[in-house]
């Protein structure tokens, strides 16, 4: 039986926690979040948990800790968890400092836990088929990826926590880049089969705000390139993905894949009809998850896309030579030690 602990019930908490708590293998035994009327919505719906505002006062046992807070807290909450000895799920971005996630890093491997990454679009079945056409060999090796994410504003916390939290730089440290841009790093090594060496981000900022607009290029193994624009000041909500191979190319439109030949694919669904945590992604995840606390050996590889995104965050760029884009980090962040809601 895995125990699990789930640090922050706000929309992506609640719905890890409603998936998790079916699966036979799990039992969830605490739920902690530092707002009240969060502790009283997680009792109502799972009364077996204890239900604390804090890690520190969780008595019963542990083995995974699903960390569903907002960035600032993810790094010291790590920390804790893996030295209460517990596995460690963290949503995205998972460090934000890539000096600390090398550090938490080496305090997982020589504990024999991991930290898996909450990077949940891996599990997009659309995605999944358009990844198919470039490992396939249908469009030949993939050359040049360009992505394009527009939101009409981003997306509310808890009504009852801080719906706004991800405007509020304290809670959130940044904007689109911070919250949207950790998707397009790791999908392009994914999508395209090779490492990011070389990156640079712009992001357009008002004085007292995040930023509401980002841009991305990123340069890869094997001469790959890539482009990501993201906005949370569209008309519309959109996301365009589009492989560009040596010989053809693929693109998702939406809610439609566009094959290297034939004509639109529709059925799939980029935008659950749930909410924005993708519930409908979470069993494959939480499956993948599971299965991988008996295999400390992944530690690295599930880790090594959140140390590179770290790097594009912390300085909006990165400059190193393949496989290992880990330069020495020139800025230091301190995030505070809490629990909120997502």
């Amino acid at each position: 039986m895995i125990n699990i602990a789930v640090i922050g019930y706000g929309r992506v908490g609640t719905a890890h926690t409603a998936h998790h708590a079916t699966l036979p293998s799990v039992r969830i035994t605490a739920i902690v979040d530092t707002s009240a009327a969060r502790r009283r919505a997680a009792a109502a719906r799972h009364p077996e948990a204890q239900h604390v505002a804090y890690l520190g006062q969780v008595t019963t046992p542990i083995d995974l800790v699903l960390i569903c807070t907002p960035p600032t807290s993810h790094e010291p909450l790590i920390d804790a968890a893996l030295r209460r000895g517990a596995h460690v799920f963290c949503e995205k971005p998972v460090f934000l400092n890539p000096d600390h996630g090398r550090r938490l890093v080496a305090l997982a491997a020589a504990r024999q836990r991991i930290i898996y990454p909450g990077h949940n679009y891996l599990f997009s079945p659309m995605l999944k088929q358009l990844r198919t056409y470039a490992t396939s060999g249908a469009i030949g090796p993939v050359r040049h990826i360009i992505i394009q994410i527009d939101r009409t504003g981003p997306a509310r916390g808890a009504d009852d926590w801080h719906p706004t939290w991800r405007t509020d730089i304290t809670h959130s440290a940044g904007g689109i880049l911070t919250d949207h841009g950790p998707h397009c790093i790791y999908l392009t090594e994914w999508l395209s089969g090779q490492r990011i060496i070389s990156a640079s981000a712009t992001t357009d900022t008002e004085p007292g705000d995040v930023d509401h607009h980002a841009e991305l290029n990123l340069s890869l193994t094997a001469g790959v390139t890539a482009t990501a624009t993201l906005s949370w000041q569209a008309n519309a909500r959109r996301s365009t993905y589009l492989l560009v191979g040596s010989t053809g190319q693929a693109r998702m439109e939406n809610n439609r894949l566009f094959p290297p030949a034939g004509p639109p694919i529709t059925g799939y669904h980029e935008t659950p009809t749930t909410t924005h945590a993708h519930d409908d992604w979470i069993p494959t995840l939480a499956h993948d998850l599971t299965t991988s606390l008996t295999k400390p050996e992944r530690l690295h590889n599930l880790t090594e896309p959140a140390i590179t995104i770290a790097h594009i965050l912390a300085h909006h760029a990165i400059d190193s030579p393949a496989p290992d884009p880990t330069p020495p980090a020139t800025a230091t962040r301190h995030p505070p030690s809490s629990s909120p809601s997502q």
